[in-house]
């Protein structure tokens, strides 16, 4: 790399930084009832070595009737001890791995294509695209996804190319995938035969590598897949409820699949409207900016084109296989968390059409003088547009999305539980136990006793 291209990649990575950063612990306007879990969960292991329910380091953690995988609550562990237990130590998870996913998108980008200036344009594109600058402001567990997909893939292809151990670091991470968010149980697995199919060649030229790589993706990958199986009620209680395999007949299971394939990569999802609700995204905005179409329809081309290529069958296969664990599932669809895998390789894709396009029309003086600044200025419009709306608009019209109040409300009873002998709280938004929890700072040994007394009164949460 150029000395230029250093300190472009330095101002992408500041501008994301700060994207990620200003006012985190604000905006979103509240706390989402899970990531009051994520964080009292962490602050619990912090303080007794024990979740909420008091068991010891837990492989899976129990979340409102169901289980989620554990890195996300180690993960926001140290962020906790350092910032304490508050909305800014919980998204800073996110926002910290956020930031890093354009470091290996970049590194990814570069591999793939040995081109410092498209793997740059990547870098900006998922540096800005609301669909990950939304999720990494979220204390979320599928916000942290993307890190494990491109730092995994990347240092995988790597090791595979170099024929030395950074294959290691590579199937390791992308192994914790099913650890991070359910959707990497279905996900990961493709993804990983994918590129086993792909670079056959280099696995079979680097043995003594290539094996102990395999095994360790299956021991690291297998207990997630082991704990599923021997008790598939518990550990996917929510998809059980949520499934297509619920559905009547297999035709209908069938028929509910294609519908949410198709609505995964519709043009209202990625260019329009995006997620189904207000939490995945902001209403009125898809989830990349419409100025990308062009770039993405002339990527396509060239990665249908070029098929024989590794990096195209990487990126078209990884494209293809995106919407498959969000297709499963019959409620929210469009999903813009459950389909969040696709993050890295679109931004690739995305930059590959548009570093295309101005090769193409870098010679012709009317295209570089005029149309190309034109198309810029309307891209910046596209972004300034949907970053005033994030910023302003979005913490004010839909902070009931994130349990806006629940801070105020425990400040306020503070001031006056000294006058009575016990305050009720309603448990009609959300999940109140989690946020008294969270936003009292309950003691995690005292808690995790105290659960087995009973904590409600006629409906109610007695919180005095």
């Amino acid at each position: 790399m150029t000395k230029k291209e250093i300190i472009i990649l330095i101002l992408i990575i500041f501008l994301a930084a700060i994207l990620r950063l200003v006012f985190l612990g604000s905006i979103p306007n509240g706390l989402n009832q899970d990531e009051a879990l994520s964080g009292y969960e962490a602050y619990s292991i912090l303080e007794t070595g024990k979740d909420q329910h008091g068991n010891f380091l837990p492989f899976n953690f129990k979340a409102y009737g169901d289980f989620v995988p554990p890195v996300f609550f180690y993960l926001t562990v140290p962020s906790v001890a350092i910032f304490g237990l508050n909305e800014f130590a919980v998204r800073f998870v996110s926002a910290f791995f956020g930031i890093l996913t354009i470091y290996f998108t970049f590194r990814l980008a570069q591999l793939l294509f040995k081109n410092n200036k498209l793997a740059l344009l990547a870098a900006f594109f998922i540096a800005i695209v609301p669909w990950h600058l939304h999720l990494s402001r979220i204390g979320w567990p599928a916000s942290v996804l993307p890190f494990f997909l491109a730092a995994g893939t990347y240092f995988l292809i790597k090791g595979l190319e170099k024929k030395n151990a950074w294959s290691f670091i590579g199937v390791f991470l992308l192994a914790l995938g099913p650890l991070v968010y359910p959707t990497a149980k279905v996900f990961v697995p493709l993804l990983f035969l994918a590129l086993v199919i792909i670079y056959r060649k280099e696995i079979k030229e680097g043995f003594k590598y290539s094996i102990p790589a395999i095994l360790i993706f299956i021991l690291v990958a297998s207990p997630v897949y082991i704990a599923t199986l021997m008790n598939p009620n518990e550990i996917q209680a929510r998809f059980n409820q949520i499934s297509i395999f619920n559905a009547e007949s297999p035709a209908q299971a069938a028929m509910y699949f294609v519908s949410n394939y198709l609505s995964q990569l519709s043009f209202d999802f990625l260019f329009l409207n995006g997620g189904s609700y207000p939490h995945q995204s902001v209403p009125g905005f898809g989830e990349l900016y419409l100025f990308e179409l062009p770039f993405i329809i002339m990527a396509l081309y060239i990665l249908i084109r070029g098929f024989r290529k590794k990096s195209s069958q990487l990126l078209l296969i990884w494209l293809i296989l995106y919407p498959v664990a969000a297709s499963l599932t019959a409620s929210d669809i469009p999903h813009a968390i459950r389909g969040n895998v696709a993050l890295p390789a679109i931004s690739i894709i995305s930059a590959l059409g548009a570093y295309t396009i101005w090769e193409k029309v870098k010679g012709i003086r009317f295209f570089r003088l005029y149309l190309v600044p034109l198309y810029i200025g309307f891209s910046l419009v596209f972004v300034s547009w949907y970053m005033y709306a994030y910023f302003w608009q979005y913490p004010r019209d839909y902070a009931a999305y994130f349990s806006y109040g629940y801070s105020e409300m425990f400040d306020k009873i503070e001031d006056i539980e000294d006058n009575y002998q016990e305050i009720h709280l309603s448990q009609y938004v959300g999940q109140p136990y989690m946020m008294l929890l969270f936003y009292r700072q309950y003691d995690p040994g005292y808690w995790q006793g105290a659960r087995k007394k009973t904590y409600q009164h006629s409906g109610d949460i007695v919180v005095v």
